[in-house]
């Protein structure tokens, strides 16, 4: 920051006694001799006034105005700043008039002098020398108090000059140096960022100025407030005045500097450039106006206009009396453009040549580096040089950009639980209301990725009670339902979400809303309220999210409620999405099964073919069995053969490979192959004894291959062996009804009684039921 202090070393104080006051006994040659001294003192003219005070002190010793003639004689040598000779004058009257009335005026005098030649214990000796409160009053008094202010100032005892600049301020019937006190009263309430108390008296002093020269720098000061306390656009305003009035003040160059700062503050880079070009014939190329074109460097920088940041800063290194430090600054900001451009190890390079020279900027230089290791991977060396700007440089204009420096470093390195507490940390001292939601934001986000359900919950409040206009509530706040569904506390995530789908922010994210709604209220075991929220979902909405995951969640609703059907839906509208749905092929298989079962053939190979699209050959061996089966079914045994052919041949068997053998068989059978279709169904019964499922069908087909071929006897013998040793609702019930038809077909009427009587007796619910209840009264 380019910021001047002014400091008044000495306000001269006119001359205190009334020249006009004489003696009634003084001659009227001896009053003439002085009034002319005093006169010559009046018009400036100090050298020939001090000739005639030192003679009318020679030609009249006696005079009863000697002691006037003394303090005038001191006057003008302190006038003309002969101050050797003011301190023998002033000394002389004290010693020879220590009781006088106008001894507070040599004090003073003397006390001055000290304080020009920086001797401010000896100012504060003089200034205290004799009781000020109770000896002097008014202007006399002001002085006294103003002075030594500047004497405690000088020795840098800012406490004690401020109690006595207020004093100065205060004194009733003076008004010489209030405007000077309360200015100087402003200029250290700057110096300890107390700048609401540094406005106001700036305030009081520009009410109380007088001359031109002081209101100038007065309006400069309130405009360097305004800037220190960030009210940029009123600086500028302020600003502009002080340029207004011209060079006069002796501010203008620092006002155009800070001008063109708080436009950068306030990321105005173009209205920046703009008053730096219009200002471009007062500007001069030399080191005095180096903050000035070092201002429109930092906006070119932020414009990206990189090539005219680099011409100005070549103009700067041509500059003559260009400081070490300076030239330094210069190669930083080039370093600076060179990290920007992605270029990291130049930008080092330069930094490592240069950073010692500029020690000043030392917080800007590791910052600096800091962002060149980050840009090139190296997280930890990044994340310890902005730890030491956060740490060493709290002052910095660079201390909080480092701070979520260190942050994102932890954060790239996958320290994330770091991460989140330095985003958090960053929050909390961040005034500015997006960068401070951007930060808890990503604490939120780091909470989840470190797996800490209990700080996601935490950050995720604290962002919806502060920002409920922010760019990432909803996102949010989804976030804050999922991690409390996770925590167990899944009545608050429907609280939180109901209100949300209720608030006009819910069509931002309406289907995540409704996926979490439903998701959570399936977890409070509120499944048909569950599956509603789900239904809500929408595969037009959000790029159709979450709308698949809604469907498996109330496919498995469906599942645990038994209602197949609706299971059978959900599972084949994911089907429909192949690439999208995630599905095991078991979960193709089982909606095969389903179609299978409810003689939907069509839709047992439609699924099928969409598992061929998904799945690799090797694991669509049980797909290929159920689209053989609806082959088979349709009559197309052609085109069934090849599919059993491919579950049978595998190496790697599976649940179905003992129903293709028999399937294939089926079709050998419906070919009038009986010997090869036996034979499938023998392979199905060796190859799996031990799973009744398969061995129960093998036989049963093996008994309508006989029964076929019209060997009755061996037919009716495999259809007793199925319904004595298994327990299969259906094919005993079949095998029984098959039986008794063959015995009566061989006139075994009491046999075939016995088997349809056992039908009602152990199948009574099944679809043999009835033609056995038929024989049976009709056999009786």
């Amino acid at each position: 920051m380019f910021l001047r202090s002014v400091f008044v070393t000495g306000i001269l104080f006119s001359f205190l006694i009334d020249p006009g006051v004489l003696y009634a006994q003084e001659s009227v040659k001896q009053s003439e001799q002085l009034d002319f001294a005093q006169g010559l003192l009046s018009r400036g003219m100090y050298d020939m006034a001090i000739l005639q005070y030192q003679k009318y002190i020679a030609d009249y010793p006696q005079s009863p105005s000697l002691q006037e003639a003394y303090l005038s004689l001191g006057e003008g040598y302190f006038l003309s700043q002969d101050f050797k000779n003011a301190v023998d004058a002033f000394n002389k009257f004290n010693q020879l008039y220590p009781h006088s009335d106008q001894l507070p005026v040599s004090l003073l005098r003397l006390g001055q002098i000290d304080l020009q030649q920086e001797k401010y214990d000896d100012a504060l000796k003089e200034f205290t020398s004799i009781d000020v409160q109770q000896q002097l009053k008014g202007q006399m008094l002001q002085s006294f108090d103003y002075y030594t202010a500047q004497a405690y100032l000088g020795k840098g005892d800012a406490v004690s000059a401020l109690d006595f600049f207020q004093k100065a301020s205060q004194v009733t019937g003076a008004s010489g140096y209030a405007a000077y006190a309360f200015e100087e009263i402003g200029k250290i309430q700057a110096q300890g960022g107390h700048y609401s108390d540094a406005m106001e008296a700036y305030t009081k002093s520009l009410q109380l100025a007088g001359d031109d020269p002081i209101k100038g720098e007065l309006t400069y000061r309130i405009a360097e407030i305004k800037f220190l306390s960030g009210q940029y656009e009123e600086a500028i305003k302020g600003f502009g005045q002080v340029l207004g009035t011209g060079s006069s003040t002796g501010f203008a160059q620092d006002a155009l500097a800070n001008m063109l700062l708080a436009y950068f503050n306030l990321g105005q880079y173009d209205q920046l450039l703009n008053e730096y070009h219009k200002n471009v014939k007062e500007i001069k190329d030399d080191e005095t106006y180096f903050p000035i074109h070092l201002a429109a460097v930092l906006a070119y920088i932020e414009l990206k206009e990189y090539d005219q940041a680099n011409a100005l800063l070549d103009r700067l290194l041509a500059f003559s009396t260009l400081k070490s430090q300076e030239r330094a600054r210069i190669f930083i900001k080039k370093a600076d453009i060179l990290i920007r451009q992605k270029k990291f190890k130049d930008g080092l390079a330069l930094l490592e040549a240069y950073s010692s020279e500029n020690a000043n900027d030392a917080d800007e230089n590791f910052f600096l580096k800091a962002q060149a290791y980050f840009g090139l991977g190296d997280y930890d060396h990044a994340f310890n040089f902005f730890e030491n700007v956060f740490l060493n440089f709290p002052g910095s204009r660079f201390s909080k950009a480092a701070l979520l420096g260190e942050a994102h470093a932890r954060q790239e390195a996958g320290r994330y639980k770091e991460s989140e507490g330095l985003f958090l940390k960053y929050c909390d001292i961040q005034d500015q209301m997006d960068l401070k939601s951007d930060a808890l934001y990503d604490a939120v986000i780091m909470a989840v990725k470190s797996g800490d359900t209990n700080g996601v919950i935490s950050s995720a409040q604290a962002y919806l009670k502060a920002f409920p206009n922010g760019d990432k509530f909803s996102e949010v706040l989804l976030t804050l339902a999922d991690n409390y569904g996770k925590n167990d506390q899944s009545q608050d995530a429907v609280k939180l979400l109901q209100g949300y789908l209720a608030s006009p922010q819910s069509s931002q994210r309406p289907n995540a809303a409704n996926f979490l709604l439903g998701y959570n209220l399936q977890l409070s075991g509120k499944s048909d309220q569950a599956l509603v929220s789900y239904k809500q979902v929408d595969p037009h909405k959000e790029k159709g999210l979450f709308f698949t995951a809604a469907l498996k969640n109330m496919a498995i609703i469906y599942l645990t409620q038994r209602n197949f059907d609706q299971a059978r839906i959900c599972f084949d509208q994911l089907i429909s999405q192949a690439d999208q749905n995630e599905l095991q092929i078991k979960t193709y298989i089982w909606v095969c099964n389903e179609y299978l079962k409810d003689q939907k053939f069509d839709d047992v190979l439609r699924v099928a073919a969409q598992a061929e699209k998904h799945f690799s050959p090797q694991n669509l061996l049980e797909i290929r069995y159920f689209k053989a089966e609806a082959l088979r079914a349709q009559g197309n045994c052609s085109e069934a053969i090849k599919d059993y052919d491919l579950v049978t041949a595998s190496t790697d068997k599976n649940a179905y490979t003992g129903s293709a053998h028999i399937g294939y068989g089926l079709c050998l059978e419906n070919d009038k192959k009986f010997d090869e279709a036996k034979q499938e169904f023998q392979k199905s019964l060796d190859e799996n004894a031990d799973d009744y499922t398969v061995t129960v069908h093998a036989r049963f087909e093996m008994a309508n291959l006989d029964a076929s071929q019209g060997d009755l006897d061996e037919a009716l013998k495999f259809y007793l062996l199925v319904a004595t040793i298994y327990d299969d609702a259906y094919y005993c019930s079949e095998s029984l009804l098959r039986a008794g038809k063959i015995a009566e077909q061989l006139h075994r009427q009491e046999d075939a009684l016995k088997m349809y009587t056992e039908i009602l007796s152990k199948y009574k619910n099944s679809a043999a039921a009835d033609y056995a209840s038929e024989r049976v009264r009709f056999l009786k």
